[in-house]
């Protein structure tokens, strides 16, 4: 054994090594290693041998009792995201189908009034064979590796078919387990590129649907059941995903790239559609198509032209497609390389499918799907789910053998109860907006609903009174009121934990504000005021950093950050007003580590109001909102950073780190970092 001195010499010496970059690194390497990878997530289930017979998602079966129901479970946190179905009974005279799926086979927004399953059993109802039964084993937010275990588990129902509707929850970062983030990390320090990552996840997204159809498949071959796969399609038309800067782009690139887009989108606003897709072709050639930027401002230039539909159709699904590659900001969708794989390799596991996105082609015609048929970015209107259940139909009455009805239509037009219609645009627009869509799908819903079932004007009443409050909204009488009168399904799409900061959508406020001012004057004036109650900078200092003000969907951005951090040249706060008076505010910020020194603009309302010094270090500044600027009620105050200028090694040391923790990056550059913003009355505290 070496002398104490010896040895502490060496343990100095091995923790200088191990603090410099490279040595954090291989440390990281070494836990990695000694820990093991992840092996539990490794083996691939579902296979039919290892099905637990008594138990199928949430409802179990006694044991060794094959004519026993299954009962659904009491506990489990989960309960509200499956089917409230009581129990499934033994399997009778019937055809039997198993509907398995995500949250749209689950009716989402309709359930449980309505769901596809049950308008599945309607379309397949005949009262000379019998008719068959459907049940609804579809779940909210159900992932890939559920989705493979749960199907060989319905068979113990008796199945006669099995029905998959899924593909929207298969995001490939999702999958990652701590081998691929590593992968990752060498793929990007050894290339210095974001197509190499593109590449991969593209392959590892390949992979999980083929290992998901060899599942089903497996059912088919040693089952005998068969399995038909519904390929999901996404709203085209009226959804627009959040066109974050491209990864991995150097300065120089970066900054034109920018640039171009702002001369583009410019070019849109002032009519010259061909001088924005010119701009958009050059945005792509910089980017290489990983934002979805260019292909938004390709197809609007084709409506203002109006150049064929095909065309713009195929702009807006690489759009839909360019976020694959980004881990965030992004909602559920089915991306074009699993509705391909679904559409190829179904045949060769003798699965059945129907082709949503040339199902609804047909039915709209040509026409891109939108808002007729999609609430959202994937969740099905009544009539998309009519349209979609109708084809369903038709290749299971096929697969049994059993006529089609004479007197059904190709596209049956169901109807929905106008309170459930109505109920499903409020949730509608509720999610677009706290997803970050435009204000113009947010209105149509809450106009839809409204012209459907006025009485629905009191929930929207009290969703205001809870969701301005800054008290949790457990504890907020209307919440408890809307509960009671609107049921568990709205419920769950409403609550938030008070054990996390209470997020207020102040443009869905305001969406709904507008909404109330032409049929109720006097609710819109009342919320006014509780809006001025509750947030007004004359009632005490506001902190623009907490998560009411920051305007979504640049609120999620913050969850892991010490400070606020901007991933825009543009930051925007939302704050109160309650009487027209000078307004004082204080700031503490610095540039990003990619920013050039320089003037931080403060504007108030799209109105030049101050400018402050910004440099790497932390500064304070004090600045005043004159009060012609401000308005009574909602304000916008926006930050303009410096421009920005990266080192591409910087960025990539950045990521690689990111990665070897199993963490997916921040791939937008940071313009910018605050630490404090507040904002109060001139004048001082008003009375209550």
């Amino acid at each position: 054994m070496l002398p104490f001195s010896d040895s502490q010499t060496l343990a100095d010496r091995l923790a200088e090594m191990l603090c410099s970059d490279s040595g954090l690194r291989t440390f990281r390497l070494m836990a990695y290693l000694r820990h093991g990878s992840d092996t539990t997530a490794s083996a691939v289930p579902g296979t039919a041998e290892a099905v637990a017979q008594n138990q199928v998602g949430i409802w179990r079966r006694k044991a060794d009792d094959i004519n026993a129901p299954f009962l659904r479970q009491a506990a489990g946190s989960a309960r509200h995201m499956w089917a409230d179905i009581t129990e499934i009974p033994p399997k009778g005279a019937k055809k039997r189908i198993a509907f398995i799926g995500e949250s749209v086979a689950r009716g989402f927004f309709y359930a449980p009034h309505v769901s596809p399953a049950s308008l599945l059993e309607a379309l397949l109802t005949n009262p000379v064979d019998g008719g068959c039964e459907v049940i609804d084993l579809a779940r909210t937010d159900m992932q890939p590796d559920a989705l493979v275990n749960l199907a060989p588990a319905a068979t113990a129902l008796q199945p006669d078919a099995i029905i998959v509707f899924a593909g929207n929850n298969w995001h490939p970062v999702s999958m990652l387990q701590r081998a691929h983030f590593h992968e990752l990390a060498s793929l990007v320090e050894n290339s210095n590129s974001w197509s190499e990552v593109n590449g991969y996840l593209r392959s590892c997204l390949a992979s999980r649907v083929q290992t998901v159809l060899a599942a089903l498949g497996n059912i088919v071959r040693t089952r005998g059941i068969p399995v038909t796969f519904i390929i999901p399609e996404f709203n085209l038309e009226d959804w627009t995903s959040r066109s974050v800067a491209p990864p991995l782009l150097d300065g120089n690139d970066l900054v034109h790239w920018m640039t171009l887009c702002e001369q583009a989108e410019n070019a849109l606003t002032s009519g010259e559609p061909k001088a924005a897709a010119e701009l958009a072709r050059l945005m792509l050639k910089v980017d290489g198509g990983t934002s979805p930027a260019a292909y938004y401002i390709l197809a609007s230039a084709m409506e203002l032209t109006a150049d064929g539909s095909h065309e713009r159709r195929l702009m807006l699904e690489a759009a839909r497609d360019a976020t694959l590659s980004q881990g965030k900001y992004h909602p559920p969708r089915c991306f074009g390389l699993i509705q391909e794989i679904l559409r190829k390799e179904s045949k060769t596991q003798s699965i059945a499918t129907v082709d949503l996105p040339r199902v609804f082609e047909k039915y709209l015609e040509g026409g891109i799907p939108g808002r007729r048929l999609f609430h959202d970015y994937c969740h099905l209107t009544f009539e998309g789910m009519s349209v979609a259940m109708a084809a369903t139909a038709r290749g299971i009455l096929q697969s049994f053998d059993i006529p089609e009805r004479s007197d059904q239509p190709p596209f049956p037009a169901f109807k929905a109860p106008e309170k459930v219609e109505a109920q499903a645009h409020f949730l509608a627009a509720i999610h677009n907006a706290n997803w970050g869509n435009k204000l113009e799908v947010i209105s149509y819903h809450l106009n839809q609903a409204i012209s459907l079932h006025p009485p629905i004007c009191n929930w929207m009443k009290l969703f205001l009174d809870f969701h301005i409050r800054t008290s949790p909204v457990s504890v907020c009488a209307a919440f408890e009121e809307l509960a009671n009168s609107a049921g568990l399904a709205v419920v769950a799409l409403l609550f938030r934990s008070p054990r996390v900061q209470k997020t207020i959508n102040f443009d869905l406020v305001e969406a709904i504000l507008q909404v109330l001012a032409v049929r109720e004057p006097d609710a819109h004036v009342n919320i006014l005021d509780l809006i001025k109650k509750e947030h007004g900078i004359a009632r005490g200092k506001r902190n623009l950093l907490q998560t009411p003000y920051l305007r979504p969907p640049e609120a999620g951005d913050q969850r892991n950050c010490a400070y606020y951090h901007a991933n825009a040249r543009r930051s925007q706060f939302i704050f109160i007003v309650d009487r027209q008076e000078d307004a004082l505010g204080k700031i503490t910020l610095r540039t990003g580590r990619e920013a050039t020194p320089g003037e931080a603009q403060i504007y108030v309302n799209n109105v030049l109001a101050a400018s402050v010094i910004a440099n790497r270090k932390w500064r304070s500044h004090s600045f005043v909102l004159q009060s012609h600027l401000l308005h009574e009620g909602m304000n916008l105050l926006e930050i303009m950073w410096p421009p920005f200028s990266f080192s591409s090694a910087d960025r990539v040391r950045h990521i690689v780190r990111a990665l070897e923790d199993g963490k997916i990056p921040e791939l937008s550059p940071v313009c910018g970092e605050i630490f404090t913003l507040t904002l109060e009355s001139a004048h001082g505290v008003s009375p209550n």
